[in-house]
């Protein structure tokens, strides 16, 4: 039998070298059983130049107060991927970092990409809401009444934004390097 870092070790190879039965796979397991050090990991192992997203588990919040009413359009920087890997943001701070300050949270983009999440969101939940601009607890129109959003919309509605804004700015980088 394997131990922990053999196991994980394996399991990076496996990923890594294509071994896997499947294109897209899931990783679960219990609490503190190593899911997040297994993608920290993968993330630090990537060979060559694949495109590598990591959106770690503290970042599962969507606060509607912090909305920014900007429409400056972030460039895609590396900062989020780097930062999210260092010893003091990993897995304990919320690290969406797209102007490299280490200040900002995903409401920055919501604007941006609002329309394109709200299809989604509904795509995936059957469920519509607008957000209340200046509402000075945070709730938002289910159409049926207002109400907070739920941790589970909050981590589908970031989980979404960053998929957003990521496939955008890898469209991006791949069209200016074709050119």
């Amino acid at each position: 039998m394997k131990s922990g870092p053999e196991m994980m070790r394996h399991l990076i190879d496996k990923i890594l070298e294509d071994e896997l039965p499947y294109r897209d796979s899931v990783v679960i397991g219990d609490n503190s059983s190593g899911k997040t050090l297994l993608l920290k990991l993968l993330v630090e192992n990537v060979k060559g130049n694949s495109p590598v997203y990591f959106i770690d588990a503290v970042n599962r919040g969507f606060d509607v107060k912090k909305i920014s009413r900007t429409d400056r359009k972030p460039e895609y920087k590396k900062t989020i991927l780097e930062t999210r890997l260092q010893e003091a943001y990993f897995n304990l701070v919320d690290s969406f970092n797209c102007f490299g300050t280490l200040t900002e949270r995903i409401e920055i983009i919501y604007r941006l990409y609002e329309k394109e999440t709200q299809e989604l969101f509904y795509e995936l939940t059957n469920d519509r809401f607008q957000v209340i601009y200046d509402n000075p607890i945070g709730e938002v129109d289910f159409g049926n009444g207002q109400g907070l959003l739920s941790s589970g919309y909050q981590a589908i509605i970031r989980i979404l934004l960053e998929l957003l804004y990521y496939q955008e700015m890898e469209i991006e980088k791949n069209s200016l390097h074709s050119a």
